[in-house]
């Protein structure tokens, strides 16, 4: 019964936790597009924790005595929830990895700009210097 209510609490922390995560990274951020992302972020992150604390609470319930019936079901809860808990997370880390991917991509092609920048200039200061006359 230990085991369920660690698990329970676990999940309601877990949740406080990421809205004030979302609340602090929200008020950051001017970007419509970023809050979208971060919004739909906190949204997965609480339903799976949300997920958590409900699979405590039917742990702690397994161990009161009850029928053959009501234990079965319980069971059977026990373990769709587990596994819409690793579909839900796994999600999360896909749409995680692939707003990184996105990032990494924008920042890249923010330094092969500056890359291309620097070299026209450096050649136009070359040619500069190459048209001055010797004195």
């Amino acid at each position: 019964m230990l085991v369920g209510t660690v698990t329970f609490i676990a999940g309601i922390i877990l949740i406080l936790r990421h809205l004030h995560v979302w609340r602090h990274k929200t008020d950051a951020t001017t970007d419509e597009k970023e809050k979208r992302f971060l919004l739909l972020q906190m949204r997965r992150r609480s339903l799976t924790s949300g997920s958590i604390a409900i699979l405590g609470a039917i742990i702690a319930m397994l161990y009161w005595p009850r029928g053959a019936l009501s234990f079965t079901i319980l069971v059977c809860c026990a373990l769709v929830l587990t596994f819409m808990i690793f579909l839900l997370a796994s999600l999360d880390f896909l749409a995680v990895t692939q707003a990184f991917r996105a990032e990494q991509n924008k920042k890249g092609e923010a330094a092969k700009k500056l890359v291309r920048e620097y070299h026209r200039l450096k050649q136009k200061a070359e040619q500069a210097k190459n048209d001055e006359p010797p004195n």
